[in-house]
Parts: C-alpha cells; sequence; structure tokens
C-alpha cells in the first residue's frame, strides 16, 4: 500500500508542477463569461433554475454542473483561481482512479503508474481542464470512481456500502455529463465477466432502476429541445478526426505549429500536405504498435507470463465507446470529447509496453519519453492558455467599470486587428479571448455585467467595417479592442 501512495503522489505532483500556469490565468473563452454570468444573475437569483432548466437552449440537463458552478463561483468570490482548482482535482482525481482500474485489470503497479501518469500529462485532456467552467475533470473523476467502486464491492464485507456509492457516484456524473452514460456498458461487461453473487446482481439491479429512473424522469420533466443528431458522412469524420487525435498525440498539434509552423486541427485540409504531420503520426503510431505485437508473438516463448488479449481489447474497445453520445448526438467534432477516450488510451499504452518489451529499462525509457513529450505540451498549451486570460482579463479592466455600475449603457466594440485562426482555447487574441463573434452568445455583454456587477449594460460586437462606418452618440460607446488587450475609444466616442 505504502508503493501505491508513493505512485500516487508523484503523479499528483508532477501534474501540478505542469498545470502550475493555470494558477494565475484568468477566465478565457466564451464558455467561462456565459457561465460566470449564469452563476452571477441566474442562479444567484432563481436558484430554483439550477433544476428546473436545461443547459442552454439544448436537449442537455445538467443540475448538479449548475450546483457546483455556483457553489465554487461563490465560495471563490467569481475568482477563477476557485475553478482552476476543482479542474485540477478532478483530473488528478481522475488519474488516481486510472491507476486503481490499472492495477486492479493488470496486477502491476508499473502499468497503473504509468497509466495514471501519461493520462495527467495527456495533452488532449488538458482543454477540459484548461476551460475554468468545463465541469469534464470532475465528471469523469467521479465516473471512474463508480466503477472502482463496482468492481471492488463483491470482496468487501460491506458490500452494501460500495455499491450505494458506486450508485451514488453514477447518478451525480450523468446529472454534470450526461454523456457518461456509456458507462453502463463496462458495467454489464464486470457483471458477464466476474459473476458477482446473485444477492448483489439483485441489489444492483434495483439500484440502477432507481437511478436510471430518476435520471429520465427529471429529462422528461425539464428538457423539451429535442437532441442533435449526427449524419452518417458525420459520424465517419468526426471518428477519423477523433482516431487520428488520439494516434497523433506524441505530435500535440499546438506545440507542432508554436515550434514548427505547422498548421492547427482548424486549418488542415486534405486539398494540401497540411495532413500530413498528423496522418503521418498516427501512421508512425499504428505501425510501432503492429511492430511490437508482432515481435511478442514470434518471442512468446520468452515471455513468463501470457499476453493479456481480452484485458487489453477490453480497454482497446472503451475508446470508442466513450465516443458514442458524441458521435450520435454531436455534428460537431471537439477535442474536449477527447478526455475519457485519452483515458483509455493512456491505459492501453502502459499495459500494451509493459507486455511487448521484455526489458523494464525499456518500459521505463518509452513511458519516460512519452511523459516527457506529453509534459511538455500540456505546459505549453497551459502557458496558452495563461496568455489567452491575461489578454481577456486586460480588454474587460480596461473599460470604465465603475462608471457603468448603475444605470444603462449601450455599448459597441470591434476587433482592431485580424483574428488568428482559431483552435481551443489556444490560439485567440484580442476580443476572440472573450466572444467568438456570435450575437446568439453575447460573452461581451455577459462578462462586463459581471464585472459591473450591472445587467443594464449592453453589448454588441460589430465587425471592423461596421464600426468604421459607425458614428457614437448618446448613449452609445464605441471601442477598438487590440490583440494584446488594448481598448481604445473611436474617435467618435463621447468621454465620461
Amino acid at each position: 500500500m505504502r508503493n501505491h501512495w508513493f505512485y500516487l503522489v508523484l503523479v499528483a505532483l508532477v501534474g501540478v508542477a505542469v498545470y502550475a500556469p493555470l494558477f494565475g490565468a484568468f477566465y478565457c473563452g466564451y464558455d467561462d463569461f456565459t457561465f460566470t454570468h449564469r452563476a452571477a444573475f441566474e442562479d444567484h437569483q432563481n436558484p430554483s433554475h439550477i433544476f428546473t432548466t436545461t443547459h442552454g437552449v439544448s436537449a442537455k440537463y445538467r443540475p448538479v454542473e449548475r450546483l457546483l458552478d455556483y457553489a465554487v463561483y461563490q465560495s471563490s468570490n467569481g475568482n477563477a483561481l476557485g475553478f482552476r482548482i476543482r479542474n485540477l482535482v478532478g483530473l488528478l482525481g481522475t488519474g488516481a482512479m486510472l491507476y486503481i482500474l490499472g492495477f486492479y485489470l493488470f496486477g502491476s503497479k508499473e502499468i497503473a503508474f504509468a497509466a495514471a501518469l501519461l493520462f495527467t500529462l495527456h495533452p488532449l485532456a488538458n482543454q477540459s481542464t484548461a476551460a475554468a467552467l468545463f465541469t469534464i475533470a470532475p465528471a469523469a473523476f467521479i465516473l471512474l470512481a463508480s466503477l472502482v467502486l463496482l468492481v471492488y464491492a463483491p470482496q468487501k464485507k460491506h458490500w452494501g456500502v460500495w455499491l450505494f456509492g458506486a450508485l451514488l457516484c453514477l447518478g451525480l456524473s450523468l446529472f454534470i455529463y450526461e454523456a457518461g452514460i456509456v458507462m453502463l456498458a463496462l458495467w454489464a461487461v464486470f457483471v458477464v465477466v466476474k459473476h458477482p453473487p446473485r444477492r448483489f446482481l439483485v441489489a444492483l439491479g434495483l439500484g440502477l432502476a432507481v437511478v436510471m429512473g430518476i435520471f429520465f424522469t427529471a429529462r422528461a420533466a425539464f428538457v423539451h429541445s429535442p437532441p442533435q443528431h449526427g449524419t452518417i458522412g458525420s459520424v465517419i469524420k468526426n471518428l477519423v478526426l477523433f482516431g487520428g487525435g488520439i494516434l497523433a498525440a506524441p505530435a500535440d498539434s499546438i506545440l507542432a505549429h508554436d515550434v514548427f509552423g505547422a498548421p492547427l486541427p482548424s486549418e488542415i485540409s486534405f486539398e494540401d500536405a497540411s495532413f500530413l504531420l498528423p496522418v503521418g503520426t498516427g501512421i508512425a503510431t499504428l505501425l510501432a504498435l503492429a511492430l511490437l505485437l508482432a515481435r511478442r508473438v514470434r518471442r512468446n516463448d520468452d515471455y513468463a507470463e501470457p499476453f493479456p488479449y481480452f484485458r487489453l481489447a477490453l480497454v482497446a474497445a472503451s475508446i470508442p465507446l466513450w465516443l458514442v453520445p458524441f458521435l450520435a448526438f454531436s455534428p460537431h467534432a471537439s477535442e474536449t470529447y477527447l478526455y475519457l477516450p485519452a483515458c483509455s488510451a493512456s491505459l492501453f499504452m502502459a499495459a500494451f509496453l509493459a507486455h511487448t518489451l521484455k526489458s523494464h529499462r525499456a518500459f521505463s525509457i518509452v513511458v519516460g519519453v512519452l511523459a516527457v513529450i506529453f509534459g511538455i505540451s500540456t505546459l505549453n498549451r497551459n502557458l496558452h492558455v495563461l496568455k489567452t486570460g491575461r489578454i481577456a482579463e486586460h480588454i474587460i479592466k480596461s473599460f470604465p467599470l465603475a462608471a457603468w455600475r448603475h444605470g444603462t449603457w449601450n455599448i459597441l466594440v470591434a476587433e482592431a486587428d485580424p483574428p488568428l485562426p482559431r483552435y481551443g482555447l489556444y490560439n485567440y487574441r484580442g476580443l476572440s479571448t472573450i466572444d467568438p463573434g456570435d450575437p446568439t452568445l453575447p460573452a461581451t455583454q455577459f462578462a462586463l455585467q459581471v464585472a459591473t456587477g450591472n445587467p443594464g449594460v449592453s453589448v454588441r460586437v460589430l465587425s471592423a467595417g461596421e464600426m468604421a462606418a459607425t458614428s457614437c452618440a448618446e448613449p452609445q460607446l464605441c471601442y477598438w479592442v487590440y490583440a494584446d488587450g488594448t481598448v481604445l475609444q473611436t474617435p467618435f466616442s463621447q468621454t465620461h
């Protein structure tokens, strides 16, 4: 047990070191400003909305997420640090659960440690952790905790308590991030493979009936928007993108863009050579795995331990399993959907390498190299988020907030510099650090209302051409926002 704690603490320390830049990062990205506005106004004034309204105008019902956001916002006085700590705890907790599951499946502390370390440093787990108001990391922590409690419950004297904990964690995770419902498939695999006692199965069945009954009854009562559905074309396209993202993870797209000028994923096109780096890395990863497996099969007599085909296949199958809800109901591909797939991929990679590399030294070297690459990539991403947050904070503080704390104000803003190609949280500058320019997502207005505490502040984002052609008169004020966050009134604005 002592060695287990040593490994877990070591992973946590490495994770804290790599994510340390986020402790000083302000909010960034429209989700952060949209959800802090919701906590500051709607949920504060009408707490019942936490439980009776959906996640925006959508088929997503996440009351525990909203409750968690509201609690953190209030307890931290609106400071982004509270959310940063919450998400890092979620990441480290997910890594700890992966360690436990890795040891349960493969009986090796080295495999469990390698899996937890690779996941904690995995660049594809970063955006879900770095976006302050995202609750994917804590939801995944609770979801994997439900599986850990379930698999160990039959072995415990007070198995009912463990089973209750598993069911409670499952229910909470579904009300934070409903995509976790695919966990039921892994629960089913556990039941089929392990054949727990009949009384355990009866209790499990009754408990699941209660949890799922509450979940679907609540959704039926409060969700009135139909879910989006992916087309066959979008499913195939997104599956290729997701699979490529997992396989090409050692060549992190953000680091490759910064160091070599490689195109961001949002700029990749099959009409030119921009796709060669991620596709080449993915193919190289597949070839390396195939060669290691072939070598292991040829030299099978040299290995005392049989190759764990079933357990590795189970872990590998869980990678696309996590993606099923997003492929079916979300036509838009997002790196945030790869958080749990990266978790399974890290465990698969650790176990596969351990059983194909005969030498412990070779295993340690390969895992160490991957950990260094992942760590540098994730640290670089966190530095991007820190820079983006500083720009967003500079923009907000540059407005005359004190003058806008009361009354009605109609503000016009525009980007002074051409925007950069955007990807995730990592390539924003200027006003795009706050607002995507979508009229249905008035993030700049939300940010200034929160900063002033005044819902009477109205903000409209214009294009540069529209702003140049606008003459601002009372009570409007017009502002140019520059790439570095500098905010200047237009020559037509009146000074107050």
